[in-house]
């Protein structure tokens, strides 16, 4: 999925209408998108790597990948003189074809490039190593490591892949589920499932659905999934909410949360991304009914 916020040192950053923008207080907002052509474009993905601002634009004359070095205050196009992790990432972006949908993600040091036409493959060295896909894969949803071991959600369900195969991990799941983002921490794994929230405890060898507490009608739908502490925050579009990640229902810590200060205290936002900082500050990106947004920050979790 998009990305829609990204922190870089003492800076958030924010991709809204067409814009790039950043604060340090979440009140004085600058552009941080200058020299862009954002017009006719969509920023399909923002976010960090190296002390650097990454972002993917989309729109007519080609899909660039571009990157900041100076906090968005200048743009540049593939670089050619940062390190070879750096380089080879970018060149191998550069050869996807305009409107390609792609998924970057690192972990355990590697970097990770999916794309419809190239498949999987993973950083080994200075050199891209072909992982692969399972049998009738053919998308990527969300990618996470833990020590030699790759997690993929498809959308043929979760897969892990330890020694160059990949086995599934699907026992639980409704045949055909489609999972979205992914997360672990230790033993535990949580990943959005058709619009539900799934725990698994054993690896995600078997999974099983997390309840949201003192729901009387229709569940919030999940939206991103964030860990921070010993606390799974999900992004929903009735608020945020908690879960423990060892065990518990889900149970909504902000449901107040708002973009505009016209709504009512009562009233709930459209939470799409959750975004944990070095200093372990929870950032949220919001968007209300009139297409308002907003971030949010919170530091006691």
């Amino acid at each position: 999925p998009p990305s829609y916020v990204t922190v870089l040192g003492d800076q958030v950053f924010v991709a809204n209408d067409r814009q790039i923008l950043r604060s340090r207080d979440l009140v004085n907002w600058t552009r941080a998108d200058t020299g862009l052509e954002l017009s006719n474009s969509r920023i399909f993905g923002l976010i960090t790597a190296e002390n650097k601002l990454f972002a993917t634009i989309t729109g007519p004359g080609g899909a660039p990948n571009l990157f900041s070095s100076n906090n968005g205050d200048a743009w540049q196009n593939v670089p050619l003189g940062e390190t070879s992790e750096v380089r080879a990432l970018y060149a191998e972006l550069a050869q996807l074809e305009y409107g390609t949908p792609f998924l970057i993600r690192s972990g355990a040091d590697r970097l990770f490039v999916f794309s419809v036409f190239g498949g999987l493959r993973k950083m080994n060295g200075n050199e891209w190593q072909d992982l692969g896909l399972p049998h009738a894969v053919s998308m990527v949803n969300d990618l996470v490591t833990d020590g030699n071991a790759v997690f993929i959600a498809t959308q043929k369900g979760v897969y892990i892949n330890t020694n160059g195969a990949w086995n599934e991990l699907n026992t639980g799941l409704v045949t055909g589920t489609s999972p979205g983002n992914l997360v672990k921490s230790g033993d535990f794994s949580f990943s959005i499932m058709n619009g539900e929230l799934f725990r698994s405890s054993d690896q995600g060898k078997t999974w099983k659905l997390v309840f949201f507490d003192n729901v009387t009608d229709k569940p919030p739908d999940p939206n991103d999934i964030a860990v921070l502490g010993d606390s799974i925050f999900v992004a929903t579009d009735k608020g945020i909410y908690r879960t423990p990640i060892s065990s518990g229902n889900l149970s909504a810590v902000s449901r107040s949360i708002t973009a505009t200060s016209s709504q009512t205290k009562d009233e709930t936002s459209n939470v799409l991304e959750l975004e944990v900082a070095k200093d372990q500050s929870l950032y949220a990106f919001v968007r209300t009914k009139e297409a308002k947004a907003g971030v949010f920050r919170s530091k006691d979790q």
